[in-house]
């Protein structure tokens, strides 16, 4: 049950900045798709921590602030990913945007840590800098759950570097 409260609670975060961004700066080049690449710490709280390399793809949109998204990722461990959603860029300041998203996907377990359900959930927190008009790079750190479908559900954090480009 806990860990269904700390989901609902990054869901809830993410519909306030959603609600908030109104009065800020929000899509970033709006118009033209993003790709982005992560390498980072895979289940970061735990002993069997592993490498992870992530593939995120932000689509154009004609909404207002919402960026949906698709995303794989792979583990060290052969724990896999795929998942779409959204997120909301924000921009902060000239150089610096914040990136709150929420995917659902099909999870694949392989050596790490068994998640306990095939479909699971990934909060993000995410900061970037502008390196030039057309590049990124960033830190993030996210959460995957299953939101208590089944009853194993240990979640796990991860913590990862990302470069971002628009092609």
């Amino acid at each position: 049950m806990r860990k269904c409260l700390q989901f609902v609670f990054c869901l809830e975060i993410i519909v306030f900045f959603a609600g908030n961004a109104a009065k800020c700066q929000t899509i970033v080049h709006e118009n033209l798709p993003v790709i982005q690449f992560g390498a980072g710490i895979y289940d970061i709280r735990r002993s069997n921590a592993t490498s992870e390399l992530q593939i995120e793809v932000f689509f154009p949109t004609k909404l207002s602030f919402i960026r949906p998204m698709a995303s794989v990722m792979a583990s060290g461990k052969r724990d896999m990913f795929a998942s779409i959603g959204t997120g909301i860029p924000i921009r902060l300041s000239n150089t610096f945007v914040f990136l709150p998203s929420l995917c659902g996907g099909i999870y694949q377990h392989g050596s790490g840590t068994e998640l306990g359900y095939a479909m699971e959930f990934r909060s993000n927190l995410e900061i970037t800098y502008e390196l030039t008009n057309h590049s990124y790079i960033g830190i993030g750190v996210y959460h995957f759950s299953n939101g208590s479908l089944s009853k194993t559900n240990p979640g796990l954090e991860s913590l990862l570097l990302s470069y971002s480009f628009l092609p």
